[in-house]
């Protein structure tokens, strides 16, 4: 079979997702696709053999009984491959993508209740309602950026960026940089061929943005609201980082910029017009950026004690490269 052979972006061996007692190998690839390992699915659900082919031939059995969607009855022919080093080695490993794994266990749960298991397959069941309360298509794949560090990753690098700029331009209101909502990072990060990973690399081009686009619009009013407060600690609700510590004003302004990026289609000119026809700069608030790029290297190094702080062991894989940005 020649297919691609992908790379990690996040993740390892030793981080693990946890359900109970249950224990997923997950990963973030390079492509942004979060997977689980098929061999670790299969003990998921109860298997304590050793065949390849366990799930395979248990979607089969279910399928004589009650048709299976083709996606799921052959996902062992479309498994997505990637490479670990382990042990010193390079080892290519078989995974499933997150949403298709939650659909193989909805169609093991329903088997069950469909009446299609027999009983020594009824545990598998059993493992899969409650795979399926706990990791539904809206956590299973902040879950995975979770159990991989990724989530990690990115708090950490907001907290660099204002870390950064806040010294290097001695600003108290970029202390807000860090409550901004990860979908907006994310928008910005598409328009200019960016990531999560080039903030870290180089903080000065993703501050220049958001200074730009966000802190030279507000009002001196706004500004000095943020200025007077700080955020509150985040922490985490149900699976996902509580928003509480956002501030209304900046909350309301950062809804509308991305509201503006969806009428402009995500064209950066399109969306400069709009944003300086509706948000024009506010000219008491000027900050210079022509020293920052020199600055930073000596930034980084006071700032590496962030570096330290990924305990966790993120693993990044990217390439990176020369990318301009005008704005």
């Amino acid at each position: 079979m020649n297919q691609e052979i992908h790379t990690i972006a996040y993740g390892s061996e030793q981080l693990t997702l946890k359900i109970d007692s249950i224990t997923l190998s997950c990963y973030i690839l390079e492509n942004n696709q979060r997977v689980i390992t098929k061999n670790s699915i299969q003990k998921a659900l109860g298997y304590e053999g050793k065949s390849d082919e366990w799930l395979v031939d248990l979607l089969s059995s279910i399928h004589k009984f009650s048709p299976i969607e083709n996606e799921i009855l052959n996902f062992n022919k479309n498994l997505v491959l990637f490479e670990e080093k382990r042990d010193g080695l390079n080892v290519i490993i078989q995974s499933v993508t997150s949403l298709l794994f939650l659909s193989i266990c909805r169609t093991i749960v329903n088997a069950k209740n469909d009446g299609y298991l027999n009983v020594n397959q009824l545990k598998f069941a059993k493992n899969g309602e409650a795979i399926l309360e706990i990791l539904h298509i809206e956590n299973i794949n902040y879950s995975i950026d979770q159990a991989t560090g990724f989530v990690f990753y990115k708090e950490n690098a907001k907290e660099f960026l204002q870390q950064f700029l806040s010294k290097t331009l001695n600003e108290s209101s970029f202390v807000w940089i860090k409550t901004l909502p990860e979908s907006f990072f994310e928008s910005v990060f598409y328009l200019h061929q960016l990531d999560w990973i080039d903030l870290k690399q180089n903080p000065s081009i993703v501050g220049k943005i958001i200074f730009e686009i966000v802190f030279s619009r507000l009002s001196d009013k706004q500004l000095k609201e943020l200025r007077e407060t700080k955020p509150k600690r985040n922490y985490k609700s149900k699976g996902t980082l509580s928003q509480k510590n956002e501030h209304p004003t900046l909350k309301e302004y950062i809804a509308t910029l991305q509201s503006l990026l969806k009428a402009a289609g995500y064209q950066w000119t399109v969306f400069l017009q709009l944003l300086n026809r509706t948000h024009t700069k506010n000219e008491n608030f000027k900050v210079s950026f022509s020293s920052l790029v020199e600055k930073q290297s000596q930034e980084n190094e006071e700032l590496s004690f962030f570096n330290k702080n990924l305990v966790k062991g993120v693993l990044v894989t990217k390439k990176f490269k020369n990318k301009r940005l005008s704005i």
